[in-house]
């Protein structure tokens, strides 16, 4: 027996421990970001995702998904990537390029992200249909919006714009409280 209680025979034992040990870390590393792989394949700028959890504690620093979103886009360009939890996800803000894919090539982008999940009934919109569904709503909508429609519609926009200028400058003159409602998604 050597010296601290261990004997010679205990040596393998323990080498294989710490390999396994080893072992088991790096998988767990790896399942920790392997879905970010994806993102980094495309060569993407943007901020270095933590296993798990990408880059969501980001969220805190900048107090909020908007302010994230900002910052890096000034940060990394108009097209960067982000994971928000596990979910890797490219922020397109270039008009020209979501012009392309919201109108060009909109049928090769019709599934949203499932990290956002409204409530009803906002969870039967364009925005977060799938499949079907949304091939049947965009294909009764884009008749409404055609350049001619859309500037019928001006008119109609700025009235109810003016009328809701007229609210709010009573509110202000009057310097009673707003009682709007607060919508919780």
């Amino acid at each position: 027996m050597k010296a601290g209680g261990t004997t010679e025979s205990d040596l393998p034992h323990l080498l294989i421990t710490l390999g396994l040990m080893g072992a088991f870390f790096l998988l767990l590393y790896w399942c920790g970001i392997y879905r970010f792989s994806v993102l980094r394949k495309l060569g993407l700028p943007g901020p270095k995702p933590w296993p798990f959890l990408g880059n969501i504690l980001q969220l805190i620093t900048f107090g909020g998904i908007h302010a994230m979103l900002y910052e890096n886009m000034k940060r990394y360009g108009k097209v960067y990537a982000v994971c928000l939890g596990r979910l890797p996800t490219i922020v397109i803000a270039e008009p020209e390029i979501l012009k392309k894919i919201l109108v060009n090539e909109f049928s090769s982008f019709r599934n949203r992200s499932d990290a956002v999940n409204p409530p009803p009934p906002l969870n039967c919109g364009l925005s977060a249909a799938k499949n079907e569904q949304w091939k049947r709503i965009r294909s009764i909508l884009s008749p409404s919006y055609t350049t001619g429609k859309m500037k019928q519609m001006i008119p109609l926009m700025e009235d109810a714009v003016g009328v809701l200028m007229k609210k709010f400058e009573d509110v202000a003159d009057t310097g009673r409280q707003w009682k709007g409602r607060t919508l919780r998604l």
